[in-house]
């Protein structure tokens, strides 16, 4: 790395480390705030509290990290271009490549660490932060979930009128089995089904076979137990629409091919999911683009003017992508153009404005 290189380094590093703490310190106290009267009612042990906020940490960090590099590039450029750096650099025959090489450097190992983070810390600490919201929250872990359905691999919609989790025990369940025409080929109808070391096994069992054209009933056999090809787990059962935003691409991908000819909405919906999941780690070379064109324009440097631009940017770009996402999930935009959408406007225009800048 050049000498010069590693003189913007610093000059980077510097606004986004502080600004990183600023920012999480604010996020952090606000959310004690909202829960510092559950926390005094329910008299919350101190190392309780300490451990929700240790694994909410992975998701605060996805959310603030593409700020703090919009604050630290406009602050950066900004300063520089108040002290005439950027023009003694220029006279120095140092080209604009090289000026803003660290910035595309940092943006990428940020990208980097957001897919890693989104892959491996966020589901994991998603998972044990579920289970200490309830202790902040003062409620009582359900022992049992009523009016169950569920749709499972191989075509298979699942319903049980009570689910014991604990016990991993399905009560009184209707299994129909359909094709891709979605016609009813086979429906099992069951007193109860457990998972029992890796298999579930249903227990005073009928099972119905229908006609090819699913309408009418040509055989039905009774058994008092079966042990039953269901690839699902228990615990992905439950999993809510919230839960599915922490699930890692495999993850996804596998219910989606699970949905697939089952139900063309929740294949839209986890279909957007999965691109917005690869989308938003590049909004830190997205939202670059116009830190970038800011702070090369700009020439008053000011740690708190740079926050409040970047804010402004921010904002705009996170009510987009929200709409967006919120439009592909409803199906009035197509799954792809729905979580990517405020990627290409935002790149569009800020890669536009910086082109711009840098020729003239």
């Amino acid at each position: 790395m050049k000498v010069i290189e590693k003189y913007i380094l610093s000059k980077i590093l510097s606004p986004f480390i502080f600004c990183f703490i600023l920012i999480s310190s604010i996020y952090i106290i606000i959310d004690i705030s909202t829960k510092l009267e559950h926390i005094i009612k329910h008299k919350v042990a101190l190392n309780v509290v300490a451990e929700y906020y240790m694994y909410s940490f992975p998701k605060i960090v996805f959310q603030i990290i593409p700020l703090c590099l919009l604050v630290a590039a406009i602050y950066s450029l900004t300063k520089m271009n108040k002290t005439n750096e950027i023009i003694a650099m220029r006279a120095c025959g140092i080209s604009f490549s090289t000026i803003l090489k660290p910035y595309f450097t940092i943006a990428t190992i940020l990208v980097v660490l957001m897919f890693w983070n989104q892959e491996k810390l966020i589901p994991s600490s998603y998972q044990k932060l579920k289970n200490i919201d309830y202790i902040l929250e003062g409620k009582i872990k359900e022992k049992v979930y009523k009016n169950i359905t569920f749709y499972a691999q191989g075509n298979r919609i699942i319903f049980a009128s009570k689910f014991f989790p604990d016990e991993k025990l399905l009560d009184h369940v209707v299994i129909l089995e359909q094709n891709f025409n979605k016609n009813v080929l086979y429906k099992i109808t069951a007193e109860s089904a457990q998972y029992v070391k890796d298999k579930w096994i249903l227990y005073n069992l009928i099972i119905y076979k229908f006609n090819s054209k699913g309408t009418g009933i040509e055989e039905a056999v009774t058994l008092s137990k079966k042990e039953y090809d269901l690839k699902e787990h228990p615990k992905d059962i439950l999993i809510t629409e919230v839960e599915i935003t922490n699930l890692p691409f495999k993850t996804l991908m596998k219910r989606i091919s699970n949905f697939r000819g089952i139900s063309d909405e929740v294949v839209r919906r986890l279909a957007v999911e999965l691109y917005h999941k690869f989308s938003f780690p590049f909004t830190n070379l997205v939202l670059l683009f116009l830190g970038l064109f800011v702070g090369l324009k700009s020439h008053q440097a000011s740690l708190l003017k740079g926050l409040g631009i970047a804010l402004l940017i921010g904002f705009s770009y996170y009510t987009l992508d929200a709409i967006s996402y919120s439009l592909g999930k409803i199906g009035l935009l197509p799954p792809f153009i729905g979580a990517f959408f405020a990627n290409i406007l935002f790149l569009s225009a800020g890669s536009y404005l910086l082109f711009k800048t840098v020729k003239n």
